[in-house]
């Protein structure tokens, strides 16, 4: 097959003859396929991206991070269906990821703050920004053992404390615990009133107020210690867990009188377990002395 004969009919009116076209080119690895990334069929440019990104064809990589531009930007027109969508997107997502420079960066946090783009790819953005420094080899569509080499983080790191404010604001509540992560991933220590507002308010997912606090505890916010007690007295026996347990490493003794008494109140057993769970994490010496009658009482209740 003549890779240049190929190539002559990649603009065919009928889309089934650029569609075989394009397999060919996929075949070859002919890095020509790019063209099929501005195709005017939606599926084609799916079907390029993913002959680009999986085999891989190395060429034509760049071109595929690059085609993620109308995504960053709220005019973008959606003429495709989530179905087709979401494997383009995430191919384009993954190619920037492995890009590894700081303008492939700068795209996947634009990504992450349009509202016009799926929530499901722009966690994934998320993901690819926390992990950025260490990836993991194993590749993140198609599973395949495609390390890349570790890479500075200093770029990213800038942008989210710069943004900080705006990326915890603007995330809805199905995005708030993926950008917490995030940030936490960095320690950024911004946002802290944004976070703390979050820790009381029942209004909020609980993973949102469980990861604003731990976030607040990691960079030892002010806030932090008055929240502690205030969460261990709040209705949510989630939050009121994740609280003893950030307790249990600060302050010890503190914890270990607050937690024995849902060891032994609490009618919920999911909430005993936890609790004994963040007690046995208390340093010895630091508990009360009713500390161990109290989780021997439970044990032999149950």
């Amino acid at each position: 097959c003549d890779p240049d004969q190929l190539h002559a009919h990649r603009n065919d009116p009928d889309p089934a003859v650029r569609l075989g076209v394009l397999l060919a080119m996929r075949r070859l690895a002919d890095a020509r396929i790019a063209h099929f990334l501005d195709d005017a069929d939606p599926r084609l440019v799916t079907e390029a991206a993913r002959g680009i990104y999986d085999v891989p064809i190395e060429g034509a990589q760049e071109e595929l991070a690059a085609r993620i531009a109308p995504y960053l930007a709220n005019e973008t027109e959606r003429h495709q269906s989530e179905f087709q969508q979401e494997p383009l997107l995430r191919r384009l997502l993954a190619a920037n990821y492995r890009g590894g420079e700081p303008r492939h960066a700068k795209r996947l946090l634009q990504f992450l703050q349009q509202p016009d783009n799926p929530v499901a790819t722009r966690r994934e953005a998320a993901a690819m920004l926390a992990t950025w420094q260490q990836p993991s080899p194993l590749d993140r569509v198609v599973g395949l053992f495609r390390p890349v080499k570790e890479r500075e983080d200093d770029a990213i790191r800038t942008l989210l404390a710069e943004q900080t404010d705006t990326l915890l604001r603007q995330a809805g509540p199905e995005l708030q615990e993926a950008i917490i992560d995030l940030l936490s991933a960095y320690r950024i220590e911004g946002g802290r009133d944004v976070l703390a507002a979050w820790v009381p308010d029942a209004k909020q997912p609980t993973a949102t107020r469980i990861a604003a606090l731990k976030m607040l505890a990691q960079s030892d916010a002010p806030q932090i210690a008055g929240l502690l007690e205030q969460t261990l007295e709040d209705e949510n026996p989630d939050l009121r867990i994740a609280a003893g347990a950030l307790l249990a490493e600060r302050h010890p003794a503190r914890a270990a009188a607050l937690l024995v008494p849902i060891v032994q109140q609490s009618d919920s057993q999911t909430e005993r377990q936890q609790a004994l769970a963040a007690l046995g994490k208390v340093r010895e010496g630091a508990e009360p002395a009713d500390r161990r009658p109290a989780v021997a009482q439970w044990l032999s209740a149950e």
